[in-house]
């Protein structure tokens, strides 16, 4: 099958389309690459399948079906989006609450040839990785992790992508998920999970994927509760490294491979 894969790409420093054209491509189909950032229109090259990871207001106009999305985000963030989103033939996202799109959350999962425990020396005792929102800084304000990396928080916090990130995600011992909003679950707990123990705020569709008592465990409400995990978890490595081996395979069935598998049932 020929897949057009429409992403910035090649305008962004890290973009989740590396993920999805890695999943495509293992399953054996030819994809091309549409950065409507750099280039304003499509390639007149014919595909059976116009993919579009997030969407762009002039998008589905200048595609032919058949033509799906997958929206990562809140849909409250972004006014009309329905309306935008109806024009495509199916749409995916990570909003459970939604009955006009599929709930997909291994949209922005992991993949496990690059996101794993490579057994290395774990140095870090707690950890965060992220973009600055209130909430996040609101719960990690108290719960006050070692080490951050992230955009937006301040000049001595810098980002950190790809291998640079899940290098050090293998040098943590507690790794502290917190979600932009009450929605969830978010792919930085997938990657985080992949690789280093975590602890995650609960929030919405959370415990369908890691199951209520997994979650019971490593979950916690406030920031107060995070930061008494973080440090019940380092003085405890037996459980620890338990919870860990759970986790992994809690987010086992959550790949990009199987998202993209899930999407070409519906062409």
């Amino acid at each position: 099958m020929k897949i057009l894969l429409v992403t910035p790409i090649f305008s962004q420093h890290w973009d989740l389309g590396h993920c999805w054209l890695k999943a495509f491509s293992d399953l054996g189909h030819h994809v091309s690459l549409w950065d409507f950032r750099l280039t304003p229109e499509p390639p007149t090259e014919d595909y059976d399948l116009a993919f579009v990871l997030k969407g762009h207001q002039r998008t589905p106009h200048q595609l032919h079906s058949p033509k799906m999305v997958h929206w990562p985000d809140a849909v409250e963030r972004t006014p009309d989006l329905q309306d935008t989103l109806s024009e495509y033939d199916e749409v995916f996202g990570t909003d459970g609450s939604c009955e006009w799109m599929h709930w997909m959350p291994e949209g922005i999962s992991h993949d496990p040839d690059l996101h794993k425990n490579y057994k290395l020396e774990r140095t870090i005792d707690s950890f965060f990785f992220g973009t600055y929102t209130e909430r996040k800084f609101e719960f990690l304000n108290v719960i006050k992790p070692q080490a951050m990396v992230g955009n937006g928080w301040s000049k001595e916090i810098h980002a950190l992508y790809s291998s640079g990130l899940i290098d050090m995600l293998n040098r943590v011992k507690v790794s502290i998920n917190v979600h932009p909003n009450m929605m969830g679950p978010n792919g930085r707990m997938f990657e985080s999970m992949a690789c280093a123990f975590t602890i995650t705020d609960k929030v919405r569709d959370v415990d369908k994927v890691l199951g209520a008592e997994l979650l019971e465990r490593v979950g916690f409400d406030t920031p107060q509760e995070g930061r008494a995990l973080v440090e019940y978890f380092l003085e405890h490595e037996k459980e620890r490294e338990e919870l860990f081996v759970a986790e992994r395979e809690a987010i086992k069935p959550y790949t990009y491979r199987a998202a993209a598998e899930r999407v070409l049932r519906y062409v």
